[in-house]
C-alpha cells in the first residue's frame, strides 16, 4: 500500500525540485521504499505512484503564472486578493525577466487548496 504522508511528501517534493526530467524522476521514485516501506506493491500501486509523482513534479516545476492559470484563471489582482497577498508581490512572482520565485510553502498550500495535489494519507 502506498504511503503518502508529510514526511514522504517533503522527500518527494525536494527530489522533484532537484530533478530535471519528469520521466527519470518517476522511474527513480515509483518503487521507492519512501512510498512502499515494506517493499510490497502491485502494478496498480505503481500506477498510483506514477500519478502521484507526476502531480508532485508538475507542482514543483510550476511558476506562479502557471499555477494561477491552472487554478483560478483570474487576473493577477483578483488572484492576489484571493490569496491575501499584495498585487505587487504576485506581479513580481510573474515577471517575465528575473521573476522572484513564488515560495515553495505558498505554492504547495495553493496547489493543495486548488486540488493540484492529492490529500495526504496519514
Amino acid at each position: 500500500m502506498l504511503r503518502y504522508n508529510h514526511h514522504t511528501f517533503y522527500v518527494l517534493y525536494g527530489a522533484a525540485k532537484a530533478a530535471t526530467d519528469m520521466e527519470t524522476y518517476i522511474a527513480e521514485w515509483s518503487s521507492s521504499s519512501e512510498l512502499y516501506p515494506d517493499d510490497n506493491y502491485t502494478e496498480d500501486d505503481m500506477l498510483e505512484a506514477a500519478e502521484l509523482l507526476t502531480q508532485i513534479y508538475e507542482v514543483a516545476h510550476m511558476n506562479c503564472a502557471e499555477l494561477r492559470r491552472r487554478t483560478t484563471r483570474t487576473p493577477q489582482r483578483k488572484f492576489a486578493e484571493r490569496i491575501c497577498t499584495p498585487t505587487r508581490t504576485v506581479e513580481n512572482w510573474e515577471k517575465q525577466t528575473n521573476p522572484t520565485p513564488m515560495p515553495d510553502n505558498v505554492k504547495v498550500l495553493l496547489a493543495e487548496l486548488y486540488g493540484l495535489l492529492p490529500p495526504l494519507k496519514e
